[in-house]
């Protein structure tokens, strides 16, 4: 059973690539994330192309819609 997807930010997730920020360490800054296929794992890349690891432990993903107001200090 299939579960209708009813906001921009949550198809967003079906696409293989997009843009986010990583907050790590008291520092935000801007990412890319992509997948080769909806089955594999996130990869995630700073601005250069170098990988924007996670920190061990547990990671906690926000999907926000895009039309929506953040304040990311």
């Amino acid at each position: 059973r299939s579960t209708p997807i009813k906001s921009s930010a949550a198809a967003d997730v079906y696409k293989r690539q997009g843009e986010g920020h990583l907050i790590r360490d008291g520092q935000c800054v801007p990412i890319t994330w992509s997948r080769e296929k909806e089955d594999m794992p996130f990869t995630y890349t700073f601005a250069d192309g170098s990988p924007a690891t996670l920190a061990a432990g547990k990671t906690y993903v926000a999907v926000v819609p895009p039309e929506s107001a953040l304040d990311l200090e």
